[in-house]
C-alpha cells in the first residue's frame, strides 16, 4: 500500500539494463550514468554537477543541458519502473472507464490517468489494465494527445518481484529492467 511505498527512501535501477539511476525519495537527490556521462543532481532544484569521460563539465550552457537531460531521462524511466505507485502524484487524474482483457486474456480494470499541468508532456493520457485477480498492473496504452484516436500499445507488466515492502515489475514484453534496489539507507558516497 501506500506506507509502504512512502517509506523506502532510495530506489535503484538500470532503464532496460542501460540508464543507471539512484534517486533518494526524501531529498530528490539523483545519482544518472549513461554511458561516458554521469550526473550528480537534485531533481527539486536542478541543481547539480556532471562528468563526460571522467571530465567535469563546467561550461554552464552544457552542465544546464546534462543536468535537464538527467531529468528527463528520470521522469520517463521512472514512470516505466514506478508507474503503479505515481497514480496518485498530484496532478493525476484517474477515471474508470470499465472492464476489458489484456492482451494475455486476463479480466482487468481499465484507469484512464492524464495530466493537469504537470509533467513535460500533459496531454498524454494512458489506459492501465489492472489484473482483476491479482490486482497488479498487466498492461498499458498511451496517446500522445488526449483526443488522438490511436494509441500505442506500451506492452505488459510482468516479472512482479519484492523490493523491501513493495512490488516492482521488472519485465515489460521483450525488455526488462535490471539492477533494482529498494533501500531505506545508503551510504552518502
Amino acid at each position: 500500500g501506500r506506507e509502504a511505498w512512502d517509506n523506502p527512501r532510495h530506489v535503484t535501477w538500470r532503464f532496460f539494463g542501460n540508464r543507471l539511476h539512484l534517486w533518494d525519495k526524501f531529498t530528490g537527490n539523483h545519482r544518472f550514468e549513461n554511458k561516458d556521462l554521469t550526473v550528480l543532481s537534485n531533481l527539486n532544484t536542478g541543481e547539480g554537477r556532471a562528468w563526460q569521460d571522467s571530465v567535469e563539465i563546467t561550461d554552464p550552457d552544457e552542465l544546464a543541458k546534462s543536468i535537464t537531460s538527467a531529468k528527463g531521462a528520470w521522469i520517463n524511466d521512472a514512470y516505466w519502473l514506478l508507474m503503479p505507485y505515481k497514480l496518485k502524484d498530484s496532478g493525476v487524474t484517474l477515471k474508470y472507464v470499465g472492464a476489458q482483457d489484456d492482451p494475455a486474456g486476463a479480466a482487468c480494470d481499465v484507469l484512464q490517468m492524464t495530466f493537469q499541468e504537470v509533467g513535460r508532456t500533459p496531454d498524454n493520457k494512458y489506459h492501465v489494465l489492472v489484473d482483476q485477480e491479482t490486482q497488479l498492473v498487466s498492461h498499458w496504452m498511451y496517446w500522445k494527445n488526449f483526443n488522438d484516436d490511436e494509441s500505442r500499445d506500451l506492452g505488459p507488466w510482468t516479472d512482479w518481484q519484492k523490493h523491501g515492502d513493495i512490488l516492482i515489475a521488472h519485465g515489460h514484453g521483450k525488455r526488462g529492467h535490471t539492477d533494482i534496489g529498494v533501500f531505506d539507507e545508503l551510504p552518502e558516497s
